[in-house]
């Protein structure tokens, strides 16, 4: 299984930190470059330069991202993840968790399948 992780901050670094000692090639991606530190050189880790090329390359994608803001940005911009889980890109990736500190109503903005079209929209804690 090919793991994405997005956003690399005094949370998302050691959660991603844990997954690649747990083995799992990683596609990371983070605003600020310097904080994929401690990850080069692995040979199952790639740093991207976008969030699209981390959902394009992962069966699952991790995002642990700072505000609403940022969390806007990453899904739905021009080189977002819902970019890549469109039909015309391979409907790449099956799954996102979304770990970010934002507001409930971003959550729920964000968890509707037309948006991420064709991925699984389920709600925390709802196992359908």
């Amino acid at each position: 299984m090919n793991v994405g992780f997005i956003g690399l901050g005094t949370m998302g670094k050691p959660m991603a930190l844990h997954l690649h000692k747990a083995g799992y090639p990683l596609t990371l991606f983070n605003r600020n470059r310097a904080k994929a530190q401690g990850f080069e050189g692995g040979a199952s880790v790639r740093i991207a330069e976008t969030p699209y090329e981390v959902a394009q390359s992962a069966d699952i994608v991790f995002t642990m991202l700072t505000d609403d803001a940022a969390v806007e940005e990453v899904y739905f911009g021009e080189q977002g993840i819902a970019a890549a889980c469109s039909a015309a890109s391979g409907g790449r990736p099956r799954i996102v968790v979304d770990c970010s500190t934002i507001y409930p109503e971003t959550s729920k903005k964000n968890r509707r399948p037309r948006l991420l079209r064709g991925g699984h929209a389920g709600r925390p804690g709802n196992r359908q």
